[in-house]
């Protein structure tokens, strides 16, 4: 497939790790949650989504079809509950990959997971 143009000024990548929603029936009324998984340096981006039967379904998108094919999810209301007072203690030494670098796991130390 050929590399797509670059994306207008200001448009952000999605980066490995975000959610995203899928249109799966090609008229914006079955959109079903993926991860990225990958992203690529000519402008393609993989996601995952679990079908019904809770298969893995793969989908290759770019900036392009951001709006018809794919949408940016809204953020899980469960990302943003904890007081921001929170205290933060020990973190788990479990790293978890981003762009840039890695950062620690959020849970306590010890924990179970």
């Amino acid at each position: 497939s050929a590399t797509p143009p670059p994306p207008p000024a200001g448009w952000e990548w999605p980066r490995k790790g975000d959610e995203i929603e899928v249109d799966e029936d090609g008229l914006s009324t079955v959109c079903r949650r993926a991860t990225v998984t990958a992203v690529m340096a000519d402008g393609w981006f993989q996601a995952v989504a679990r079908s019904p039967s809770d298969e893995a379904v793969c989908h290759w998108f770019t900036w392009r079809e951001e709006g018809t094919d794919w949408r940016r999810a809204a953020p899980s209301p469960l990302a943003t509950s904890a007081p921001p007072s929170a205290p933060r203690g020990r973190l788990c030494g479990n790293t978890h990959e981003r762009v840039g670098g890695a950062f620690g796991c959020i849970l306590p130390a010890g924990h179970a997971g």
